[in-house]
């Protein structure tokens, strides 16, 4: 399971974060307007994943994970093949927003990763699920950004197209249904109603609004940021490419051990230092003028985003309804497409008048709102005044 979402994330990572070039390759010479266009069509998409992503965790809670999953992939495929046959910026539009009708994996193969762990390990299993997610956004960034600056971006999502079409096939072919003790009958509405009676999930759901916000509103702009600095102008797709995988590299890294950490310190003060640290790598954004430290500033986000992803998850396992985890994880993988909407609205908003400078501040603004948040998650559970 793990390996099938690594390579699911490897044909996104070839994609997403190159859109923005993409724009300009297809004739948007304008960097500020290539930018918000991208951002724009990236939100729109990202709302379109977060409303799939509910019902699809509705739908495998009732009727399996693996059609789920194989849905989602096929639909996304087809997303890829309308951008890659694109020859102007709306059809490609177009198909980065048919993308947001697939939903997602992520919460589809934390519900497989919940059924078929035992509780005491499930610490471990959750950051290997963020590993293997990270692993993928590693590989993708790196192939799409050395096959953009050689033979164009184009290519990059054919790439994604092939391995997405593989995978659906894959999936038919090798997954198995994990058993389940009970099928449920609980409508979409019901499962809807359970998690908005629960203050507690209610407040994880908002947490991850407000901390990938945050994270989003930078990373899908940070190309733009590459350009800036980038000492020569026809390897920005390479340089970029190097500073997503070191992002995704401290990612896996961190999520890999969360195991351990999760067993040693309480989940929301984990997550508050998380965020600080966050947005101390954010802000150096701002100071270097060298494309290596950017890429060492993206390993120090990696890191603490791979600590405090984990961790939310953990904490959802804790508090929810086993026999409706798909649909809780649904719920919040559909907060988490949310927010990266929200996060991409505002990057696209702000780059036109403050640029990658004004991205990074109202980024680490909402950085800072959700290490309070998480602050106050710990003092509630801990019972402190």
């Amino acid at each position: 399971m793990c390996l099938f979402l690594a390579l699911c994330f490897t044909g996104f990572g070839a994609f997403a974060p190159f859109f923005p070039l993409y724009m300009q390759e297809l004739g948007v010479t304008d960097r500020a307007q290539a930018a918000s266009l991208a951002g724009t069509a990236s939100g729109v998409t990202l709302v379109l994943f977060a409303v799939a992503n509910v019902v699809s965790g509705a739908v495998a809670d009732r009727w399996g994970l693996r059609a789920s999953l194989v849905r989602a992939t096929v639909m996304f495929g087809i997303g890829l093949a309308i951008v890659a046959l694109a020859t102007a910026p709306p059809v490609a539009v177009f198909g980065r927003v048919t993308q947001g009708l697939a939903g997602g994996w992520s919460g589809i193969v934390l519900a497989y990763a919940a059924a078929i762990v035992p509780t005491a390990h499930l610490g471990s299993a959750l950051g290997l699920v963020q590993t293997a997610q990270s692993v993928g956004n590693s590989v993708g960034p790196l192939i799409g950004g050395f096959a953009g600056d050689v033979i164009g971006f184009r290519l990059s999502f054919y790439i994604g197209g092939i391995i997405m079409a593989l995978l659906s096939v894959a999936m038919m072919v090798f997954l198995r249904e994990p058993p389940r003790t009970t099928r449920n009958s609980f409508s979409l509405g019901q499962g809807l109603r359970y998690v908005g009676s629960s203050r507690e999930i209610l407040g994880v759901m908002l947490l991850t609004v407000v901390l990938n916000a945050g994270y989003q509103a930078q990373w899908l702009l940070l190309t733009i940021g590459i350009q800036e600095i980038a000492p020569n102008p026809a390897e920005v797709g390479r340089w970029s490419g190097v500073a997503f995988l070191a992002d995704a590299a401290g990612i896996a890294s961190a999520a890999a051990l969360f195991g351990r950490v999760a067993k040693r310190a309480p989940t929301y003060r984990v997550i508050a230092l998380a965020a600080i640290g966050v947005l101390m790598a954010m802000l150096g954004h701002l100071v270097v003028r060298d494309v290596l430290l950017f890429a060492a500033l993206r390993l120090v986000v990696g890191l603490c985003m791979g600590t405090a992803w984990p961790a939310i998850r953990l904490r959802l396992v804790e508090v929810s309804d086993p026999s409706r985890r798909a649909l809780v994880f649904g719920v919040n993988q559909g907060m988490f497409s949310l927010s990266l909407a929200v996060g991409a609205f505002v990057g696209s908003a702000v780059i036109g008048v403050g640029g990658f400078t004004g991205v990074t501040a109202v980024g680490g603004v909402l950085v800072i709102l959700a290490a309070a948040l998480a602050w106050r998650g710990h003092r509630a559970a801990t019972g402190a005044p």
